[in-house]
């Protein structure tokens, strides 16, 4: 089977999943770390070791599937919509820079194939056509208590959503038309 590994940037959460098949095997939830205090998005220098550190974990789950007898997986990354809320508030206009940051560097990084976001991550709700239960779209791993085997999970209550955005990312590598 194919291994292949889903990024769902973000300025404050940014989640990576390998996934072979329907399995989701591995991965991660993390945030930037300033020097002042936990999560200080807004520093500069954060920036620059949210992305160190995302790299980090990316390469682990990569190196993952390669021990596993699956060769090197392919990588895609959601691409960020446009700044919404505020009036041309700056923590929004930052937000959207640090996410844009965050993609590019997984595609320069790891010549990951850019996807659009068209609802990663919320495939199960009715709005999208689905059924509104979980179980129905995504795997054990991604629902209930999320493995202890798996990479780190910054986020305050251990979310998840994230995480089955960036497997719907990784899942489009798996289509007929991303062979082609």
């Amino acid at each position: 089977m194919t291994a292949v590994i889903g990024v769902k940037p973000g300025w404050r959460w940014t989640s990576g999943v390998l996934r072979i098949g329907e399995t989701a095997v591995d991965g991660f939830t993390l945030g930037p770390v300033g020097t002042r205090r936990a999560n200080d998005r807004m520093e500069p220098d954060a920036i620059y070791g949210y992305t160190e550190r995302i790299g980090f974990h990316l390469d682990a789950i990569y190196d993952r599937a390669v021990e596993m007898g699956h060769g090197r997986p392919g990588v895609a990354v959601e691409l960020p919509t446009g700044p919404q809320g505020g009036k041309g508030h700056t923590s929004v206009l930052r937000a959207f820079l640090i996410t844009w940051t965050v993609a590019w560097f997984v595609i320069g990084r790891f010549d990951a194939v850019p996807i659009p976001a068209d609802g990663n991550g919320r495939r199960h709700l009715p709005e999208n056509g689905g059924t509104g239960k979980l179980g129905d779209y995504y795997p054990t791993a991604l629902i209930r208590r999320r493995p202890e085997t798996w990479t780190s999970n910054e986020t305050d209550r251990n979310e998840r959503g994230r995480e089955r955005a960036a497997y719907d990312v990784a899942g489009h590598l798996l289509t007929p038309a991303a062979a082609a």
